[in-house]
């Protein structure tokens, strides 16, 4: 199975952020320039996730 861009990188995105501790969050900003990809186009995937 080939997956896009856009859905690897949510996919990432969103294994980090269920790792974190329940009481704790992570901004879409601060997890795109920590991967180095643009904020923009991280923001669209994780809101077609949500």
């Amino acid at each position: 199975m080939v997956l896009g861009d856009q859905v690897e990188w949510a996919l990432h995105r969103v294994i980090v952020l269920a790792d974190l501790p329940p009481d704790k969050t992570l901004s879409a900003k601060v997890l795109s320039e920590y991967h180095g990809i643009p904020n923009d186009y991280l923001s669209k995937a994780l809101q077609a996730l949500a």
